[in-house]
């Protein structure tokens, strides 16, 4: 497996990061339509936005509408870890996303209590 491109935190973000716009993703999504629909709001995803991992994927490969210089999704745990399927499908996409050019700079963080579940998930 490659190495793992996300950013583990052990405190609550006090500033933004490198001038760019911060978007948390708070405790407890389990649900895959709500957490599509929190991104694409909070990221003003186009409107042909697809609802869908593959959707989501394009969309924070481009980010090309954002004007920060940079993005980071902030989690306060691992959205869908009821469903470790979907969970896994996340962060995959995210994974995906980190490896590839972009537009805009992007950056992953995620509690670092959950380190070992996060490196288990994306092991499988």
């Amino acid at each position: 497996m490659n190495d793992i491109l996300f950013k583990f935190h052990i405190a609550e973000i006090t500033k933004n990061v490198d001038g760019g716009l911060i978007v948390r993703i708070p405790k407890g999504i389990n649900d895959k339509s709500f957490l599509l629909r929190l991104i694409a709001e909070i990221l003003f995803f186009p409107n042909y936005f697809g609802q869908n991992w593959d959707a989501l994927d394009e969309c924070l490969a481009d980010l090309s509408w954002i004007k920060q210089p940079a993005i980071c999704l902030w989690h306060e745990d691992i959205p869908l870890a009821v469903d470790p399927n979907e969970a896994r499908c996340y962060l995959q996409v995210l994974d995906r996303v980190l490896r590839e050019p972009g537009n805009v700079s992007l950056e992953v963080n995620f509690p670092d209590e959950v380190r070992d579940e996060v490196e288990a998930l994306l092991a499988v």
